[in-house]
């Protein structure tokens, strides 16, 4: 996700440096790594193309503020990466994000909500009088606080179906467990959030299918839920 009015990238997918060019933005002030997983931090090397020039040994713009989770282990690859950047390259500021412990980031407030386990966080970002609900990548441990009631917006990755007549490939028939949170539980608990509308991202990476495949699902099975399936670059305004 991007917010363009504040240059906040959220998450850095090993992808990123594509979708960046693709969007054509060249400039990113503010970053936050919501998981130290490679589908949220393992393009952190575009780092360098985006704020240090080598010719000249120095950085392009001023450092960026990147977010970091809490850290337990400081071998981490992606870690010793910015860590590099920010003492050897000076391109970057690294600074620990902690749960519910807001982050005054330009003109938007942001909320990290720590998720159980080695999963992050969540976050609610507050943008004047509109709320934001963004779970970056699937996680079992999504329990939403009173704060993440009542948005404008959620923002949930795609979860694997329990009615299996959506797809038959063998991936997506994948077995919910009582403890796994399933796309229709995801759906209960948006509704039990009030959220006045829902983004589905993430819907390429495990099953296979398209925005194409899948903008006519909400009308034909979801009527009753303010849900839109999304594709890479879709822009969104409040």
């Amino acid at each position: 996700m991007f917010l363009f009015n504040e240059s906040l990238l959220i998450g850095m997918p090993e992808d990123i440096r594509h979708q960046l060019n693709r969007e054509e933005i060249d400039l990113v002030e503010n970053l936050i790594i919501p998981n130290w997983k490679p589908e949220c931090a393992g393009g952190v090397r575009v780092i360098e193309n985006l704020n240090y020039d080598s010719v000249i040994d120095n950085p392009i713009w001023e450092a960026i503020n990147v977010y970091i989770p809490a850290l337990k282990d400081e071998n981490n690859y992606f870690y010793k990466k910015l860590k590099k950047y920010r003492n050897d390259f000076c391109i970057i500021n690294l600074i620990e994000m902690h749960d519910c412990e807001i982050m005054g980031i330009g003109n938007i407030n942001v909320l990290p909500v720590k998720l159980d386990g080695d999963d992050g966080y969540y976050f609610v970002i507050y943008d004047g009088a509109h709320k934001i609900v963004y779970l970056p990548s699937r996680s079992d441990q999504f329990k939403p606080i009173s704060e993440a009631f009542d948005a404008d917006l959620l923002v949930v990755p795609c979860y694997f179906w329990e009615d299996k007549t959506v797809f038959r490939r063998e991936i997506v028939n994948k077995e919910i467990t009582s403890s796994s949170i399933s796309f229709e539980r995801m759906l209960e608990t948006a509704e039990q959030m009030r959220a006045y509308k829902i983004l589905i991202t993430h819907i390429e990476e495990d099953f296979g299918m398209s925005y194409r495949n899948l903008r006519s699902l909400p009308a034909i099975k979801y009527q009753y839920y303010p849900i839109e399936f999304t594709y890479d670059g879709m822009r969104i305004s409040l």
